[in-house]
């Protein structure tokens, strides 16, 4: 869990300085969120997809 939150807090970073979240890099998020059973960060995550237009991705929906 502590490894996940480090990795979240990360990508927040990434896109503080411009760089652009990837469909790939939010399924593995979400992906590790589930298997940790991180319901929030999940649902943060989640909410990043819809508002990013990734919502309809094959990798997101699976």
């Amino acid at each position: 869990m502590e490894e996940l939150m480090k990795f979240y807090f990360f990508c927040d970073k990434m896109v503080g300085f411009g760089i652009k979240l990837s469909s790939n890099m939010l399924s593995c998020v979400l992906k590790a969120c589930a298997n940790v059973m991180a319901l929030h960060l999940g649902v943060q995550t989640n909410s990043r997809v819809v508002k990013l237009g990734f919502s309809f991705y094959e990798f997101i929906c699976a």
